[in-house]
């Protein structure tokens, strides 16, 4: 076997491997987020909307006053005025949410992080 042919060898070996490691940090960043926490925040979702009549909400949030301020108001009036179930439920969704957002944010910035870098390494 001749040195060319015994380099693409290895250039091909270790192009699997790192397909396949690739592969593997990839189903540990997204699967989490895929298996976990969107259930949990379409479950959730599911439970607000059952509670909230979101048509009626979204009616008269056209009707209120427009700009950041009274709408604001809308949304922290309308929030006060639920019952307390409905009120926890929006809470934990909320923190859902924040978490949900946090973890696709930093699963991204990881990806476009290794990405560049090979990018950097092939120039």
């Amino acid at each position: 076997m001749s040195e060319l042919e015994m380099g693409n060898t290895s250039s091909a070996i270790k192009d699997r491997v790192m397909r396949r490691v690739f592969g593997i940090w990839i189903a540990r960043l997204f699967g989490p987020l895929i298996l976990i926490e969107l259930p949990l925040l379409v479950i959730g979702l599911k439970l607000a909307a059952d509670s909230i009549f979101f048509q009626k909400f979204f009616e008269n949030l056209g009707n209120s006053a427009s700009g950041f301020g009274p709408t604001a108001l809308y949304f922290y009036n309308a929030f006060v005025h639920t019952k307390l179930s409905t009120q926890i439920i929006l809470s934990v969704l909320a923190g859902l949410g924040f978490l949900f957002a946090k973890d696709s944010f930093r699963s991204v910035q990881g990806l476009l992080f290794v990405t560049a870098r090979r990018v950097r390494s092939i120039f």
